[in-house]
């Protein structure tokens, strides 16, 4: 292996998205060390982007991917979650501006979804068909290693039936391919992928193995640090995206403020996706606006590693987000999912928690759950160092012939 190549989302403002890099870096790292290996690491997403300011990694364009010196010993690894369904629409939506994600929806109304790809595709001059299916006869005179790491894809269903064949002809001919949840795994099998491939939990589920709680203290701001110690060590994280909430911004203040008065328990608003399209940040800072005890506070820096640490020391999570859930497992925090609207959270909690650990739960119930998970004492994932492990199994499989 002379070269590993990671591909995916990673070039946008959104926590999950840009977990991937990062803990697949640190495993190669680790790799390295033990191994004694020598080999470089590129980043790519689908524009050239640079959010070291939030920890995470630049990237190059996939436009330059073809222009890189790719050999037979090179891994090209797509991650992430929506990377199986992706389209140029919805990727160039959620990069550029909130009015221009506003622009594209109501343009795809208009005009047939075939026609809007072409036309973007034309106007950035991409090199893929789709953002993040990667053909092997892009590649001329080498074969490097084209892997597809615990992927999403659950919504599968909503695409063409010429998508899906387009999608499962080259997945066939990847060399390893693993996905995140059940409802992926059968939805491939469903549009024809072949191939032996592998369920796997997240990969960022180990990211408590290579940031513990005492690591992030060292990366996180100091007003970070302030914050949570203000808070004390019993207070809940709260997330949520800007769609779900804006039917229920009052009624998220009032029992914000309800759990506050019955349970002495402030809440810590927790931004994770501020990207278009997502927009926590707005969405938490109107609940903000309306509650009233005083007891709420927003985190306002928007550092992958501040909010690994506010959700790691948190007693309690509850979010929208399905990392902010994956990083409260991997902590050992005891997480309630909002809602059961969101199709891929409720498939992989099902997937990989037990039955008694798992909390999907409507904002109308969310006070009576959370009284009653804050009067138990919380032991613990029961299964979170065997899925650990399979992570471990995953990576171990994806580099084996390298």
């Amino acid at each position: 292996m002379d070269k590993v190549i990671i591909v995916g989302a990673i070039d946008r403002h959104n926590y999950g998205d840009l977990l991937f890099p990062i803990l697949i870096t640190e495993y190669l790292i680790q790799k390295k060390i033990e191994n004694d290996e020598a080999f470089s690491i590129e980043y790519y997403g689908s524009v050239k982007s640079d959010l070291s300011a939030y920890g995470a990694v630049e990237t190059r364009s996939t436009r330059e991917l073809f222009e890189t010196k790719i050999t037979n010993d090179t891994v090209i690894i797509v991650a992430g979650g929506a990377v199986l369904f992706a389209t140029w629409i919805n990727i160039i939506s959620y990069l550029k501006s909130d009015l221009f994600f506003k622009f594209i929806n109501v343009a795809s109304k208009f005009l047939p979804k075939n026609t809007m790809e072409a036309i973007l595709e034309k106007a950035f001059d991409f090199k893929l068909k789709k953002p993040f299916i990667i053909p092997k006869q892009k590649f001329v005179k080498v074969h490097p290693r084209i892997t597809y790491n615990a992927v999403g894809s659950s919504l599968l269903s909503t695409l063409t039936a010429s998508d899906k064949k387009y999608i499962s002809k080259h997945l066939n001919e990847s060399d390893y391919l693993s996905v995140r949840d059940q409802k992926s795994f059968d939805n491939l099998k469903e549009i024809g992928v072949e191939k032996e491939f592998f369920l796997s939990p997240d990969s960022a589920l180990i990211m408590s193995d290579f940031f513990p709680v005492e690591t992030l203290q060292k990366k996180v701001e100091k007003e970070t640090i302030y914050l949570i110690d203000e808070l004390g060590k019993n207070y809940f994280c709260f997330q949520i995206g800007l769609k779900y909430a804006q039917e229920n911004y009052v009624l998220i203040a009032e029992i914000l403020d309800k759990i506050y008065s019955k349970h002495n328990v402030p809440t810590l608003l927790l931004p994770i996706g501020n990207a278009p399209g997502h927009n926590n940040d707005v969405a938490l800072n109107k609940i903000l606006e309306l509650t009233t005890t005083g007891s709420t506070k927003i985190l306002r820096s928007s550092n992958v590693y501040d909010i690994m640490y506010g959700i790691a020391k948190s007693r309690i999570f509850a979010g929208t987000s399905l990392h902010g859930n994956i990083t409260a497992t991997s902590y050992n925090v005891q997480s309630i999912v909002l809602t059961s609207k969101i199709p891929k959270l409720n498939f992989y909690v099902e997937t990989w928690l037990e039955k008694d650990e798992i909390n999907i739960v409507e904002f109308q119930d969310l006070n009576t759950v959370f009284s009653n998970l804050i009067s138990k004492t919380f032991r613990g994932y029961k299964n979170l160092d065997k899925m650990k492990n399979m992570v471990y199994e995953n990576y171990s499989r994806l580099f084996q012939q390298h």
